[in-house]
């Protein structure tokens, strides 16, 4: 096992309440641009994610979705099989695996109807789906130079046994579909589905209402 991974495993998570008590959360950090800089794993969210009502929507978009190979700031040494992604977008467009939103129109809908973000560049707003199949992990990688707690990331499936692990932080505590997460992408992580089931996760790749997401920053 590599350093890293043994780093990550046998990290502690920040105490969030301490931290956000130590440093008057509520006041200091409401700026969004301030709080993706905060040295710490995760940030759960107060959104009412209906996972269930796009369980099947997405199992029928999974024959769509290809093997990923790389990530932003890295290319892997072989593409992981297991792990799989697509992305609806208003063009479909097999060179970068997206797909039209009607693939996939509940949901969709709910992405561009629920507040917290702003589809308004038709060329480049996107909602990624990522598959993981039981046994398969995502390879260590980061997509930012440093701390950056903008990833945000929908639960639809939650396998028991599916760590969601960072370096220096620990592990991000999913628990069941529908959690809803600011995690850290700007350090070394990785994900391992230990389990016998599918794990399916949706990440925006949206510009957010800023306001709207710091209001649902649970405590």
């Amino acid at each position: 096992m590599s350093f890293i991974l043994k780093s990550i495993f046998l990290a502690v998570n920040t105490n969030m309440q301490e931290f956000f008590d130590k440093n008057n959360f509520k006041k200091k950090f409401n700026i969004w641009e301030e709080i993706i800089k905060l040295p710490i794993g995760y940030i759960k969210l107060d959104i009412d994610f209906p996972a269930d009502q796009f369980l099947d929507e997405c199992l029928a978009i999974k024959d769509r979705a290809k093997t990923f190979s790389f990530s932003r700031y890295q290319k892997f040494d072989k593409e992981e099989p297991g792990w799989t992604g697509l992305a609806l977008a208003e063009n479909e467009d097999v060179s970068f695996r997206s797909i039209s939103y009607n693939h996939a129109p509940k949901l969709s809908a709910w992405f561009k109807e629920c507040g917290f973000f702003n589809f308004s560049n038709p060329d480049k707003d996107k909602i990624h789906v990522h598959f993981l199949e039981p046994g398969a992990s995502i390879p260590i990688h980061r997509d930012y130079e440093d701390n950056n707690l903008s990833g945000i990331n929908f639960a639809v499936t939650q396998p028991q046994g599916c760590k969601f692990l960072v370096d220096e932080y620990g592990e991000i505590p999913f628990e069941k579909p529908g959690d809803v997460f600011l995690v850290q992408i700007g350090k070394d992580h990785s994900v391992y589905n230990n389990s016998d089931d599918l794990r399916i996760h949706i990440l925006p790749k949206v510009s957010i209402n800023k306001q709207k997401i710091v209001e649902r920053i649970l405590l």
